[in-house]
C-alpha cells in the first residue's frame, strides 16, 4: 500500500515555485474562510501537491513575507 501511494505522489510532483504560488494564492482565501471552507480548501490542496494536511495547515496559515524560521539567541560565553 505505501509502495502504491509513492507512485501515485511521484507522478504528481510540481515544481517549488509553482507550490509556492499555489499556496500564496490559496493562502489568502484560507485565512479569510470559515472552518467548514478551509476543510474543503485543504482537501483541494492535499490532493494537488501531495503533501501532509499538517503541513498544508502551516503554509496555509502563514502570513505572507512573515519569518517563520528560528528567533536568533545571544550566544552566552561563560
Amino acid at each position: 500500500m505505501v509502495r502504491r501511494e509513492r507512485e501515485v505522489t511521484k507522478q504528481r510532483q510540481m515544481s517549488m515555485a509553482t507550490r509556492r504560488e499555489l499556496t500564496e494564492a490559496i493562502g489568502a482565501r484560507y485565512r479569510a474562510e470559515s472552518r467548514s471552507e478551509k476543510q474543503t480548501i485543504l482537501d483541494e490542496l492535499v490532493a494537488l501537491t501531495g503533501c501532509n494536511r499538517k503541513h498544508a495547515i502551516r503554509i496555509l496559515g502563514r502570513r505572507p513575507g512573515e519569518d517563520h524560521g528560528k528567533v536568533a539567541r545571544n550566544r552566552i560565553y561563560l
